[in-house]
């Protein structure tokens, strides 16, 4: 399955410019395009882009279950490349920089199979609300769109983005899945109580 299949057309979005929203109970969202992603069940909030916004985790455990799907599909090396302690070195490594200006750890979603990169998409869908996974996805795919268009070519591309585990996921402890690439920088971060998370999008003009 290709990602770019699955992705919907991109939203008209401003020059690097941050509307603030929340989705479902398990996460902030940050974001850079025409509307605001707030899911049925959010509490509306406002925060600058880079800071944490505590919230109820209604979806974790949908969030805990998609993962450990995901992780389910994965050799012992992919596992191995996927999941990290949960240091803050780790947290902070994320930008919204293209892959030739910024490197990342954990999976890049073109190194996986399509029922895997399915299982990554499940455990967006399960921690977004659909507004907040239709702008997440329209970003992706607009990546794709830059790659075709040629020209300058950052590496660019709609399957070029990242996943990665940080510390061990439960019902009990505290843990993150950090997601990202070009253009966009998810940060969900889950715990027995509570979840909480930043994303943190800059977007090109069209």
């Amino acid at each position: 399955m290709s990602l770019r299949q699955i992705s919907p057309a991109p939203r008209r979005s401003t020059r690097r410019r941050y509307l603030t929203a929340s989705a479902l109970a398990a996460v902030v969202v940050t974001t850079c395009v025409s509307g605001a992603a707030a899911g049925p069940s959010a509490t509306a909030q406002t925060a600058p882009a880079g800071t944490h916004s505590t919230v109820t985790a209604a979806a974790a455990p949908q969030v805990l279950t998609a993962v450990n799907a995901f992780l389910g599909t994965l050799s012992s090396s992919q596992k191995t490349t996927v999941q990290a302690t949960r240091t803050q070195a780790n947290l902070s490594k994320w930008s919204n920089l293209p892959d030739a200006l910024y490197k990342r750890a954990g999976l890049r979603m073109d190194a996986l199979t399509s029922s895997q990169q399915t299982a990554v998409l499940n455990i967006l869908r399960a921690a977004l609300s659909p507004t907040g996974f239709e702008q997440v996805t329209g970003i992706t795919y607009g990546d794709g769109v830059l790659k075709a268009q040629g020209g300058i070519d950052l590496d660019f591309g709609a399957d070029h983005y990242w996943i990665r585990i940080l510390g061990t996921p439960s019902a009990t402890g505290k843990w993150t899945i950090q997601y990202g690439g070009h253009h966009l920088a998810v940060n969900i971060t889950l715990s027995a109580l509570f979840s909480y998370s930043y994303r943190q999008v800059a977007c090109s003009t069209e």
